[in-house]
């Protein structure tokens, strides 16, 4: 009986040892798991930790001179060659002309140093995947234009182009360029034929809209008298509204005085207060048919001798201490023989000053 008890003993002992040999993973021990090499998933994201470079070509844009330009435009400017000796001043891909329609404008210039050139302006336009050209390339004109930006005017949808233009020495002024139609034209454009002057947009309001502009003028164009004439934006175009002028002190000489009348009357747009005071003071009894005789005429012709010749055209022809009384003969003769003249009177009054009292 002993032996039969140990011999089934041992028969329960061997078949547990035998179920050690199988193990069963549940819920709680799957951090034990260790999957096989035919496991693994479907689809593995690997992401990129390097910096992009901000400058280099992406699938949509390209950096060309500090500007982000759509690759399909840029690839365009390489194919046509314009970066081979220029840079890209400005760009700009908008409707420029309210029909709904984006176009691109594309400037190229060159700088040496601290001189700056503008080349040419572009407008391009893509259709279908192609980039073609817009009309003609537009360049700077008479004067070197130094910097192109993009600017909106009082109550105009549109945008238009600012060019800055100077000739490096005395004269800064801008030229404003819309692109009407399928052209690039100018709006309007203020600089010193003189090569002296200061011209500048005014946005009065501060509201981001230029509204006006201001031209400042002191050379032989206006006779070295400083001016400032101011314009406004309105109805489609910029008006004369202002002009301001340094008359200086009353002309303490007689042939000072009739320069002085000579020269306001020839600069005289109007709209100057300085200059109709002025006048009044030297002529303030002189009719409208006195006046009359300083006409356009007179004004073309004694402008560069009021400032060059004064001692070939102002002659006192009578001086009558007594009654302080002078006649002064204004002369202009052409290259033809043909002499035009005109005699002025003048008193002496209490104040002690020359004024006008006749014109013939």
């Amino acid at each position: 009986m002993k032996r039969v008890f140990i011999i089934a003993a041992l028969i329960v002992l061997s078949i547990m040892v035998a179920g050690c040999g199988k193990s069963e993973v549940g819920p709680e021990d799957v951090s034990t798991a260790i999957p096989s090499p035919d496991s693994t998933p479907a689809h593995t994201e690997i992401k990129n930790t390097d910096t992009p470079n901000p400058t280099e070509v992406t699938a949509s844009s390209k950096t060309i001179d500090g500007l982000e330009v759509p690759a399909l435009y840029a690839g365009f400017m390489e194919q046509q060659g314009w970066l081979a000796e220029d840079q890209l001043w400005f760009f700009s891909n908008e409707d420029w002309n309210g029909d709904g329609t984006k176009e691109a404008v594309a400037a190229f210039g060159r700088s040496e140093g601290d001189s700056r050139e503008l080349d040419s302006i572009y407008v391009l336009q893509e259709v279908n995947g192609k980039v073609t050209t817009v009309g003609e390339p537009y360049g700077s004109g008479s004067y070197e234009a130094v910097q192109v930006r993009e600017i909106a005017l009082q109550d105009r949808q549109e945008p238009v182009l600012e060019l800055s233009l100077t000739n490096e020495i005395e004269m800064n002024g801008f030229a404003l360029v819309e692109f009407d139609g399928n052209e690039l034209v100018m709006l309007t454009s203020s600089t010193a034929v003189t090569g002296a002057g200061e011209d500048k947009l005014v946005d009065a309001d501060q509201d981001g809209q230029y509204d006006g502009y201001t031209s400042e003028r002191w050379d032989y164009d206006v006779l070295y008298y400083p001016v400032t004439r101011e314009f406004k934006w309105q109805n489609g175009g910029f008006e004369p509204t202002k002009t301001t002028v340094d008359v200086g002190d009353y002309p303490d000489e007689r042939m000072k005085v009739v320069k002085q009348y000579a020269v306001l009357r020839t600069i005289d747009d109007g709209l100057s207060n300085e200059i109709a005071g002025r006048l009044k003071e030297i002529c303030p009894d002189c009719t409208d048919e006195q006046t009359s005789f300083v006409n356009a005429d007179w004004q073309q012709n004694i402008s560069q001798l009021i400032t060059t010749r004064a001692e070939d055209y102002l002659t006192e022809i009578k001086l009558d201490e007594l009654k302080k009384e002078s006649v002064i003969a204004l002369t202009y003769s052409l290259d033809n023989g043909t002499s035009y003249k005109l005699t002025f009177t003048l008193v002496l009054t209490d104040q002690d000053r020359w004024i006008i009292t006749d014109i013939q």
